[in-house]
């Protein structure tokens, strides 16, 4: 957690009073726990788990930090506890998760007996992550990937389905680490015409078809564009896939 991630805690947590709490959350109920000081934190997080697991989350509870808005008594106590956050633009929480909590003893004034926590916790999603490196243009299959919890800053929703169910044939379509996220446009049916890779350039004229090879700039499948560099002339020509690393010319050149 950042010190400028700290400095926000604290700011939320001083401004926060029943107007200014933010708007009910899945889990916005009211739940009966028994609460200490030690071991607050993992009761509310471990309240919220199911919650986030429905929004395939989990909170790394390690690098959690807690904060109160007035201190909780020294004595375990009974309070009526609600989450009270909402779930965010890309299915995220609002940071930090606050808690709205209600001491359950008669004999306190009613004003009294509320008082409001919030977590500063960094959010887990699991997510498909590479075994070993993709280099492009090599078969992946389902046993090159693994699923593990990273940080939601690195799981976007496009990532590679889970479970896995690669079909046979998949190729990476570009260079993938050991231990990155795996997303969905990482891998697919393998390229036609591969960029920086030899091609045939087909000229058809006057009824007459002329190869010559040439130099792919781009990657392309079949019936998309790409442009080809030759060398000798020194030209660019822009042409359409027909084949495998086989592409017909169109128009004029680039120069």
């Amino acid at each position: 957690m950042t010190l400028q991630g700290y400095v926000s805690l604290i700011v939320a947590t001083a401004l926060f009073t029943p107007h200014a709490a933010m708007a009910q959350g899945p889990l916005g109920q009211w739940h009966r726990l028994t609460l200490g000081v030690e071991k607050v934190q993992d009761e509310l997080l471990g309240l919220i788990a199911p919650s986030l697991a429905e929004l395939h989350l989990r909170a790394d509870a390690s690098n959690a930090k807690i904060a109160f808005a007035t201190p909780l008594p020294a004595v375990a106590a009974t309070f009526d506890v609600r989450p009270n956050w909402r779930v965010g633009p890309g299915g995220l929480p609002s940071l930090p998760l606050a808690f709205e909590l209600k001491r359950v003893d008669a004999s306190m004034p009613a004003d009294e007996r509320s008082q409001w926590v919030t977590i500063a916790v960094p959010l887990l999603r699991d997510a498909p992550v590479a075994r070993r490196r993709f280099s492009k243009g090599s078969v992946v299959n389902c046993d090159d990937v693994i699923v593990k919890p990273v940080p939601v800053r690195r799981a976007s929703s496009d990532l590679l389905a889970v479970p896995c169910a690669l079909p046979e044939g998949i190729t990476a379509l570009r260079d993938v680490a050991v231990g990155d996220v795996v997303f969905a446009d990482d891998v697919g049916p393998p390229f036609d015409v591969v960029a920086d890779a030899p091609v045939t350039l087909r000229v058809t004229e006057g009824g007459f078809a002329v190869d010559i090879t040439g130099l792919a700039l781009s990657d392309a499948r079949i019936g998309e564009t790409t442009e080809v560099r030759l060398q000798h002339p020194a030209r660019t020509f822009k042409a359409r896939v027909v084949g495998r690393a086989i592409v017909q010319l169109l128009g004029k050149s680039n120069g």
